[in-house]
């Protein structure tokens, strides 16, 4: 049997860190989007995104 592929791939986390603790982090998932022609094209699906309240304007 196969082993499932983790839902999270830790190349598609983002962050910027203070010292203490994260300022900002983000995430996405990998996904194929059919587009006019019929063909398969890869993307970036962004399911989640945090900033910490000292970094926003």
């Amino acid at each position: 049997m196969e082993r499932p592929r983790p839902f999270w791939d830790t190349a598609r986390k983002f962050g910027v860190f203070e010292p203490e603790r994260p300022g900002t982090v983000s995430a996405n998932l990998g996904m194929h989007m059919t587009v006019p022609g019929g063909a398969s094209v890869p993307m970036a699906s962004v399911t989640a995104v945090g900033v910490m309240p000292p970094h926003r304007r």
